[in-house]
């Protein structure tokens, strides 16, 4: 180990004295990392690589002679040759690849000449022809649509139009009605230009003689109420061969000034001809201390079907 410093001191004075000027700034840019590790200043760092480059070969050399005159020289014997030869070798074979190998240490070797190998015929095996498989078409089913029965419309009942009384709407004068006190008014009616109008003024009725229908027994009419009376003992009826089937009380709490549709059931006197009379009696008859005013507005007089 020894030996091995004084040689490195000899070549790093030999590189010191002879390397050129460039090389000499890189050796010192290499020794940095080392000032700095030691913790040495660069300036104390260089003037220390200076004194060795000055005096490192001469006293390296001079101490290399003195140990290599003190050490016994030994004649190496062909075993001990062997010995040192496998020694590297071995050593070789357990160093791992990523390490930088020095080439001294491994035996010189002579190539020799010699007869070079015959390459011998590899016989190169030839692949058998691999059938194919044809893939063979399968029939697909077809989905036979099955037929969905839609269902039938359900049928609408037409309605059935009403049967107008004659001259129901009283557009063309009175006939066939009976006026009694009551008179044909062109204020606001219901449908045309024309409606029948009866007041409690005088008392004043509206008549008619018709056939009931069997298949239109519902005798309908539009009206309208309008009173002044604050007794309300006015109460004006519909009625068939004298018989009353509906009455309306007037007062003047109770005015129903929009027309209205009513509805009356003749189905007892389907098929026969009888009299239909509207009738509002005189206000003074009803009460003589009253000397409010009722009127009694009717239109579209008709027969429909039973619903």
């Amino acid at each position: 180990m020894f030996v091995g410093v004084l040689s490195a001191i000899c070549i790093l004075g030999l590189l010191c004295t002879y390397a050129p000027k460039a090389t000499m700034e890189a050796l010192k840019k290499g020794f940095n990392p080392l000032f700095d590790l030691l913790n040495v200043r660069r300036r104390d760092g260089y003037a220390v690589v200076r004194g060795i480059a000055t005096y490192g070969m001469p006293i390296g050399f001079a101490a290399w002679l003195l140990v290599h005159a003190m050490t016994p020289q030994i004649q190496p014997t062909a075993t001990a040759m062997q010995s040192a030869m496998a020694a590297p070798t071995a050593a070789l074979a357990q160093v791992e690849p990523r390490l930088y190998i020095p080439l001294a240490v491994l035996p010189a070797t002579t190539p020799t000449s010699g007869p070079s190998p015959t390459p011998e015929n590899t016989p190169t095996q030839t692949p058998n022809p691999t059938s194919t498989a044809t893939a063979t078409p399968t029939e697909t089913p077809t989905r036979t649509t099955t037929p969905t029965n839609t269902a039938s419309p359900t049928a609408t009942r037409t309605p059935v139009p009403p049967i107008p009384l004659p001259n129901g709407g009283f557009e063309t004068e009175r006939e066939p009605w009976v006026f009694v006190n009551a008179s044909r008014s062109e204020v606001g009616p219901h449908s045309g230009l024309w409606s029948a109008l009866a007041s409690s003024l005088f008392g004043a009725s509206i008549s008619q003689t018709v056939t009931v229908p069997a298949t239109h027994p519902i005798l309908t009419f539009w009206q309208q109420r309008v009173s002044f009376s604050n007794t309300c003992n006015v109460t004006a009826t519909v009625s068939v061969n004298g018989i009353t089937l509906k009455q309306y009380t007037f007062c003047a709490s109770q005015n129903f000034p929009e027309w209205s549709k009513q509805e009356v059931n003749l189905s007892p006197f389907v098929g026969q001809e009888v009299e239909l009379r509207f009738n509002i009696p005189q206000e003074f008859e009803s009460d003589p201390d009253d000397t409010g005013y009722s009127a009694w507005s009717i239109d579209d007089v008709a027969f429909e079907v039973m619903r």
